[in-house]
């Protein structure tokens, strides 16, 4: 899977030249990882799109549930910050829930970067596994962004175990009014 994913990153980096999605854009897309995915961390991301700050937000990872039958669902109308309706939330309470693999993540970040020259994902996943976001992450995309381009950024803004969620929302504000995202690949543990 590291093969596929270095793959998809060179070629977003050989294309990110040539791009007209990019134009003059310069705002980071701010991208939450499951594992941090909260109503608070939402909200925030909602405020800084609103003011201006970022050009999009989206959820990495998609809730996965099992049918009776064993058959999979993915309720992709699901919208956190909207409320449920009751009847739909019975029924997908009562199913166990998969984990949606981090190689699948890690391939939509990619793909964030096909639509834009800046990426911000928030996650806490602090995890070297070799197939953990982290790492295919280091070892699937930054090989191809660090190397000699000067287009695409993508930060990983990661939470530390003892970092409360106040003090990481207090971050993730600050970097990205600052608008110091540098081309390339690069982990910020806060």
């Amino acid at each position: 899977m590291l093969k596929q994913i270095r793959a998809a990153a060179a070629r977003a980096v050989a294309l990110s030249p040539a791009s007209q999605v990019y134009g003059t854009e310069t705002r980071p897309h701010l991208a939450i990882d499951e594992c941090l995915n909260s109503k608070r961390i939402q909200k925030t991301v909602a405020r800084l799109l609103g003011s201006g700050l970022g050009c999009a937000g989206s959820v990495l990872g998609n809730e996965i549930y099992l049918n009776p039958d064993g058959k999979s669902i993915a309720p992709f109308d699901f919208d956190p910050a909207r409320p449920e309706n009751p009847v739909i939330a019975l029924r997908r309470a009562r199913l166990p829930r998969m984990k949606w693999p981090d190689r699948r993540v890690a391939t939509q970040i990619v793909g964030q970067l096909y639509l834009n020259r800046n990426v911000v994902v928030l996650s806490s996943d602090l995890g070297s596994e070799e197939e953990g976001l982290r790492g295919l992450l280091s070892r699937g995309i930054a090989p191809e962004l660090n190397n000699e381009q000067r287009l695409l950024s993508l930060t990983l803004l990661l939470q530390n175990r003892h970092t409360t969620i106040d003090d990481y929302i207090r971050e993730l504000i600050k970097l990205v009014k600052s608008q110091r995202l540098r081309p390339g690949y690069r982990e910020l543990l806060i």
